[in-house]
């Protein structure tokens, strides 16, 4: 049974070798692969049964792999998870083998970082860096099968903080390349306090509206029988799309003697 704990201030020197281990708990410490022309794989076979199974762990503030020398690489062959973030350091390369990797943001600050999966979080944010003293860029490879699109929440490409969109090699081949794309997609803040819905009537169509409540959900009710003015509350269903809209257009029917709307908090 291999366990390794990599503390702050400690690290871990493949130096070339691979090695096979059971676990890896990385608390701000550092996995690296420090000699020049060495290919080094961590390989985690959770052969003890630890929870999570064949992962290494990333845990506090976040994870450092390192490859110092240009032609030097360092491949993951394990998932990776934890909340903390995942920053990439060194001039050579790191390649994540396995299809799950953290749910914190990803810093690629020198070198090449190779992702053979489009399993970034939504929530993160990916910021791939200038080095201004070297005068060289960082990479960001998206070897994903099928030209595939990761959603990102954030993209930071040598400081510049890119607005929603989709970018890859073809946009941004400085920074971006392989035949993968991230999608950016800014998380939206919803309103905790419920607005009032607006509304107007035109014809034969009501128009509703809640512009200070984006990610509110509309709801709608029926009251065929029109017992009364209070809706039972196993009555209200979700209006289709309303999280991603601040307004729609609903056709009056005459047949409904009642219909109630609400919005909803997700």
């Amino acid at each position: 049974m291999i366990q390794v704990i990599l503390d702050t201030g400690g690290a871990l020197d493949l130096n070339g070798q691979n090695q096979t281990i059971d676990a890896l708990y990385i608390t701000n410490g550092i996995l690296r692969n420090g000699m020049s022309g060495g290919i080094s794989t961590l390989t985690i076979t959770n052969t003890i049964g630890i929870h999570p199974a064949n992962a290494i762990t990333l845990d506090d503030v976040n994870g450092q792999f390192d490859v110092p020398p240009a032609d030097a690489e360092l491949d993951i062959a394990a998932d990776i998870n934890g909340s903390s973030s995942l920053v990439k350091t060194g001039l050579g390369t790191l390649s994540l083998l396995n299809s799950n990797y953290c749910s914190g943001n990803t810093t690629v600050s020198n070198g090449t970082l190779v992702l053979n999966f489009p399993c970034l979080a939504n929530t993160s944010t990916v910021v791939v860096a200038t080095n201004a003293a070297l005068g060289t860029n960082a990479i960001l490879t998206l070897n994903f099968a099928n030209a595939d699109t990761n959603i990102v929440a954030g993209l930071i490409l040598g400081g510049v903080n890119k607005p929603a969109g989709i970018y890859n090699a073809a946009t941004d081949p400085t920074y971006l390349t392989g035949a993968g794309s991230l999608k950016v997609v800014p998380p939206v803040t919803i309103n905790l306090l419920a607005g009032p819905i607006q509304f107007s009537v035109s014809g034969g169509t009501l128009a509703l509206s809640w512009p200070t409540n984006l990610g509110w959900i509309l709801q709608s009710q029926t009251n065929a029988l029109n017992i009364g003015l209070v809706a039972s509350s196993n009555d209200w269903f979700d209006v289709p799309g309303s999280a991603s809209v601040t307004s729609t257009n609903v056709p009056i029917t005459p047949a409904n003697p009642a219909v109630f709307f609400r919005l909803r908090h997700p």
